[in-house]
């Protein structure tokens, strides 16, 4: 993967919560991210079933481009990715250990987003980012290189 970078670090408390951004974010194995609500064990998913994943990331261009599409539906929802990177493909990180600051993850396969409308699915070039699995506990901030 070419260099990336973190530009956002977001959570949210509860699910009608607006997503907070944090310059610094605190990762658990198991937990997800502190202060976000799935780490707080209040979080759903269209399923029901708890993902492998306890992070989302996603890339810059992709974000703004579901930005613009969930903004003019009124859908602020659809932008609950929790770490946002500028450079390189994220998809390369499918199945790979990789590392930001001091927290070693594990890309999986990119999550399907059936909760969105088909109008809004049908902006994106892919699902809409990645999950990734927390391997080891500690700090990702605003900067890091994955």
């Amino acid at each position: 993967m070419d260099r990336s970078i973190v530009l956002a670090l977001r959570v949210a408390p509860d699910a009608n919560a607006p997503m907070m951004s944090l310059p610094v974010a605190h990762l658990v194995p198991g937990r997800g991210i502190e202060g976000d609500r799935y780490y707080l064990g209040v979080g759903s998913f269209p399923s029901g079933e708890l993902p492998a994943y306890e992070v989302s990331l996603i890339e810059e261009d992709m974000y703004r481009e579901l930005e613009r599409a969930a903004l003019s539906q009124g859908n602020g929802k659809a932008l609950r990715r929790n770490i946002v990177v500028s450079g390189g493909s994220l998809a390369t990180l499918i199945e790979q250990p990789f590392q930001i600051g001091t927290v070693l993850l594990r890309g999986l396969v990119p999550r399907r987003l059936q909760h969105l409308s088909i109008e809004l699915l049908t902006t994106m070039r892919m699902p809409s980012g990645i999950g990734a699995q927390i391997l080891t506990e500690g700090d990702i901030s605003l900067g890091d290189e994955i």
